[in-house]
């Protein structure tokens, strides 16, 4: 029998359960179970019902609850693919059609045992190698196959927090609820306006809601989505967390989760594009781990755009557009801003609609490098972005809004109608709260001011004697004050949890009996408190951010800090229960219980997983808590920190902070270090000055380095600083070319110099990255000797030592220039095609204008008009982007061949205008600028070009 089939974990919850796909719904008497499970390897499904009946179940929703929390278990079968195992599943079906589910049964823990001590046997006959165990304590009913297989995909979807539910697929089961929306018809239009334009146009859009707290940033979206599905979207729903609440990339991954709809992420890219596509080779990027953290990073966020993306190839048939709603983007992580970036760029490839809101009272008390304002800011740069600023309502609509609230007509005077505009200001959450406080939380009571009398809501008090309160949060807690203290405690501990919370979880937190807990949920949902995320589902949520805010801000520290501990303690109980891992959630709740010793295991286990997942804005905000942990300990539980100040160094490093990475490792370097450790770091000082653009400290940090790696005889330290200064002195040498020929020549004999050191240690070492960076830097040594075939031979025994799936210009645009030079200019042109798809499909806008500056040096030699006029049309574009990036390298180069282009045209003005940008003298005129270019141009072994130079400046002197 084959054994490859997953775990399955089954959770028992009060309303509906839900296992790994299947879905079980209450009847009026009987509880159906239909399990569906899909082969892993024949992707065949199976079908086996279990029916348990029980006599005289009331009608009433909560006897179905109560009915079903006393089924303890469901039983788990497999409909396998091997044709001689159909025997044995009659058989279980035939055993358990016999059996009588008694109420003994339904309602006792050792009655259902000892059915489990009949059923075992039977069972392990049948499948001699699956486990079966109950834990009645977590309502968990687990099969156990004896080896378990994994999916690959480039995130994990059991590492998403308890307090998100993922499993099911809004963007297939989209229900559209009924949304009276007040005051926003022009926003309404113009939403409606912008749907349709993508819808035919077939260019995507980001849309951003922008307004304070509660002026219906959210309910406008979702009637957003009501008229995009009405209009033929489908339909994905998410939201940010508070960054600690969530992991970094959640709400991408879970529109990706619904999109893909449980099957193989690679497996789902290839059913959009061939399979030999850059898109199926990027999702094999995303999950290569020979390659470097940000590539990989860099892939999967490409890949999240490709899954969104890919249906819109004009080899699919289905190009139905989508719709993406993303809640509370004011907690945006700096991954899920980078992942829109893709998907921006992305846009006039497919009808993507990205809607999102976001609280402008939040956001405007960020820092400017928050991921929320550099959104904002974006957007405003971006003409497939647009911003729409909702502000609070003016006067005229406030009656229809209060009948709204209160699902009635109402006899108010105008005076008190007026009296409630001005107290909330316009601001429907405000307004709101202010009217289920009045109304007594829209139960009708002669104690409150506003009453229901007969079909009319009318005022119950004199207004002179009504008491208004006078913010938001007032309006919230008055509210909270009327409700018993047990009720409070359950809202508490639901605010504690998150902004949405699952049954499972508060039902584990509470101290009610089951039936006082459902009672207290359906008065939060009548009270508008919470909601239902969907009248399946087992997760409720608050309906507004700002009420939960209020709840968790007014626990007393001491209170919260013991709840965090419980949810904490609850959490480790459903881990050990269920072997998931929530480790991030229950790090973030004993710091949040100032338990800093016990948190920092928790977070540090997150910190490197997020690391190894390429989640590096969330690595770093985990490592600084780490540090803050420590630091609140009375002695340091961290005996030794600088191995995790380095990791979180690295990780700065990958989330571009070079800066604040380079401060971290300058501190760490001074520590008392281990030679080893000290060489290493000096290393990566100067990379990382080198990033930041800092050259001279960059030289400077390097042959510090290798003075130490040869004190202490490293191998492989010199191999990789050696690699360093071969490439330093080799820019300088280019730089340098037609300004200092003598100092140029000099750069150029030590970088060959050290090319020698670093070829001969990487084959002695037998290290496949230093072999490959080698072979590189070796093959441009050969172009510039022009012996160009031994030239090609190197670069692609380079590109063997990293894979086929990853186009990094660092190797294939050297590669494209050899090959150009060759004269083979149709493969040099499909080299650099590919890196600019790698790079728009990956958002690097460096990587893309290098690809497009060389297309157009390519396009530049072909002999027709229409080549020569695209050339300078993608040298422009490359232009652009360096300068947008201050990538001066690519300036000077693109400027360079842009001067060239216009002096083949005779076009000297702006032939000397570029030939300036490209050399940095800014009054020299086109003769001599065009002896500096020759220069450079001979250094950089481009012939042809330097001896057209010549041509040019007799031209230019023949003109004057």
């Amino acid at each position: 029998m084959d054994k490859n089939f997953r775990i399955i974990n089954a959770f028992v919850y009060t309303n509906s359960i839900k296992i790994d796909g299947g879905s079980y719904s209450i009847g009026k008497k009987s509880l159906e179970a239909s399990l569906f499970f899909k082969h892993e390897l024949k992707d065949k499904l199976g079908l086996l019902k279990v029916n348990a009946q029980k006599d005289n179940v009331d009608d009433n929703k909560r006897n179905g609850y109560q009915t079903l929390r006393n089924i303890h278990s469901i039983l788990c079968l497999f409909f396998f693919s091997d044709s001689g195992l159909h025997h044995e599943l009659e058989n279980i079906k035939q055993f358990l059609g016999n059996f009588e589910y008694k109420d003994k049964l339904m309602s006792d823990v050792n009655a259902f045992e000892d059915f489990m001590n009949k059923v075992r046997p039977f069972i392990k006959e049948q499948f001699r190698e699956i486990e079966i165990n109950l834990n009645p304590k977590s309502w968990k009913f687990e099969v156990e196959i004896e080896k378990k297989s994994t999916v690959q995909n480039s995130f994990d979807a059991d590492s998403l927090p308890l307090n998100k539910k993922v499993s099911d697929s809004p963007i297939n089961s989209f229900k559209p609820k009924k949304l009276k929306i007040v005051g926003r018809k022009k926003e309404l239009e113009h939403i409606t306006e912008t749907l349709n334009q993508v819808r035919t146009s077939g260019i995507g859009k980001l849309i951003l809601i922008k307004g304070s707290s509660g002026v219906g940033k959210s309910y406008l979206a979702k009637k957003s989505a009501n008229i995009a599905h009405q209009l033929g979207f489908q339909i994905g729903l998410s939201a940010c967390e508070p960054f600690q609440n969530g992991i970094s990339l959640f709400p991408i991954q879970e529109v990706i989760l619904q999109l893909i709809e449980g099957e193989n992420l690679i497996k789902s890219v290839e059913k959009y594009y061939s399979g030999n596509s850059p898109q199926v080779r990027m999702a094999k990027t995303s999950i290569d781990h020979t390659l470097e953290p940000n590539q990989r990073r860099d892939a999967s966020l490409a890949t999240f755009a490709n899954a969104l993306f890919g249906r819109f190839n004009e080899q699919n048939s289905n190009k139905t557009p989508l719709f993406i709603l993303i809640d509370d983007l004011e907690w945006i992580d700096r991954d899920t801003f980078d992942a829109i970036l893709c998907c921006k760029a992305r846009f006039d490839t497919g009808a993507v609609v990205l809607l999102g809101t976001i609280r402008s009272d939040i956001v405007q008390n960020f820092e400017e490098n928050h991921p929320a304002v550099a959104l904002l800011e974006s957007a405003q740069r971006d003409a497939n972005c647009e911003i729409i600023n909702l502000n609070n309502f003016e006067e005229e609509v406030t009656e229809e809004l209060i009948e709204t609230i209160l699902n009635g007509e109402t006899r108010f005077p105008k005076s008190f109608v007026h009296r409630l505009y001005t107290e909330s200001e316009g601001n429907p959450l405000f307004l709101r709260e202010l009217i289920n406080c009045l109304s007594g939380n829209v139960h009708n009571s002669s104690e409150y001011p506003i009453i229901k009398l007969d079909s009319y809501w009318i005022l119950n008090k004199s207004i002179k004697k009504i008491s208004i309160p006078d913010s938001i949060e007032n309006a919230v807690l008055t509210r909270l004050k009327n409700l018993d203290k047990s009720m409070r405690l359950q809202l508490e501990k639901a605010s504690i949890i998150g902004r949405s919370f699952t049954m499972s979880l508060i039902s584990y937190l509470s101290n009610s009996s089951e039936e006082e807990l459902m009672e207290h949920l359906e008065s939060f949902i009548d009270t508008h408190l919470i909601r239902e995320l969907d009248e399946d589902e087992v997760v409720f949520e608050f309906t507004h951010g700002k009420i939960r805010d209020v709840l968790y801000k007014n626990i007393p520290s001491f209170k919260r800090s013991r709840m965090h501990a419980h949810i904490a303690e609850a959490l480790m109980a459903i881990t050990e229960t269920s072997g998931q891992n929530f480790d991030l959630s229950i790090g973030f709740h004993l710091f949040n219980a100032k338990k800093y010793e016990a948190c920092i295991p928790y977070i540090l286990k997150s910190a490197r997983m997020a690391y190894e997942t390429y989640q590096f804005s969330l690595a770093t905000e985990l490592y600084e808590n780490i540090f803050t942990a420590d630091n609140k300990t009375s002695s340091s539980f961290l005996k030794n920190k600088d191995p995790i100040r380095i990791e979180y160094a690295r990780a700065l490093r990958y989330t571009g902070q070079y800066y604040q990475a380079f401060k971290e490792l300058q501190e760490i370097e001074k520590a008392n270090l281990e030679e080893t450790e000290r060489g290493f770091l000096l290393n990566e000082l100067g990379d990382l000055s080198w990033l930041s653009g800092n050259m001279e400290d960059a030289y400077t940090y390097y042959k510090e380095c290798l003075e130490l790696a040869k004190s202490i005889k490293n191998d492989e330290l010199i191999m990789e600083v050696s690699a360093d200064l071969c490439e330093y002195y080799d820019r300088e040498s280019e730089r340098l070319a037609g300004i200092n020929t003598i100092e140029s020549g000099n750069k150029r004999l030590e970088s060959d110099k050290y090319l020698n050191i670093q070829v001969e240690l990487s084959e002695k070492l037998k290290d496949t990255n230093g072999l490959s960076r080698a072979y590189r830097n070796l093959a441009k040594k050969k172009r510039r000797e022009f012996h160009l075939e031994e030239a090609i031979s190197l670069y692609e025994k380079a590109l063997s030592f990293i894979g086929s799936n990853s186009f990094d210009h660092k190797i294939y645009i050297s590669y494209a220039k050899t090959v150009r030079l060759t004269g083979d200019y149709d493969k040099a042109l499909s080299i650099v095609e590919n890196v600019i798809e790698w790079s728009v499909q990956t958002g690097k806008k460096r990587t893309e204008a290098i690809g497009r500056q060389y297309r157009g040096l390519i396009l530049n030699e072909f002999s027709s008009d229409n080549s020569k006029a695209s050339a300078e049309k993608e040298l422009s574009i490359a232009l652009d982007i360096h300068n947008s990036i201050s990538y001066n390298r690519g300036i000077r180069e693109s400027s360079m061949i842009l001067g060239e282009i216009h002096a083949k045209n005779k076009n000297w003005e702006d032939a000397t205008k570029f030939f300036r940008i490209s050399t940095g003298k800014t009054k020299d005129e086109f003769a001599r600028l065009a002896k500096i270019i020759k220069e450079q141009l001979i250094m950089m072994h481009e012939h042809k070009r330097s001896l057209q130079i010549d041509e040019y400046v007799d031209q230019y002197e023949k003109s004057k």
